[in-house]
């Protein structure tokens, strides 16, 4: 089983992929890619696979798409970053989202728009 922090930082990324109401292939794998590389960074263990981290996605995504379209999204989204807020790699996060967004070689303006509420959230500069 995930601990809170570990969910609450993969739902945050894994948002990323839904922003623009487009799934590309290129999202979900930076996701993948970017999620396990964050977990070396933050030396996190046990840590979860490239294939663990696939099926969290899998079974996380139905509910992350529907979560986009709910009137309380921001308390939703305010309420994990909140619980993040003490990370000290914040920026490191952030620079994940950032990479996440480009993967498909456009940045939408919703995918902005998820970048900039999680800086102001945590109180970074962008």
């Amino acid at each position: 089983m995930l601990s809170e922090e570990i969910n609450d930082l993969l739902s945050v990324l894994a948002l990323m992929i839904f922003a623009d109401k487009r799934v590309l292939d290129d999202e979900v794998k930076a996701f993948v890619r970017l999620a396990d590389k964050l977990q070396v960074g933050r030396d996190i263990e046990p840590r979860l696979s490239e294939a663990k981290l696939t099926v969290w996605y899998e079974t996380n995504k139905d509910e992350l798409k529907e979560v986009l379209g709910r009137p309380n999204f921001g308390d939703w989204l305010y309420s994990r970053l909140d619980r993040l807020s003490d990370l000290p790699d914040k920026l490191s996060i952030l620079s994940v989202l950032c990479d996440i967004a480009s993967s498909d070689g456009e940045v939408h303006v919703s995918e902005r728009a998820l970048i900039k509420l999680t800086a102001q959230r945590w109180d970074i500069a962008v």
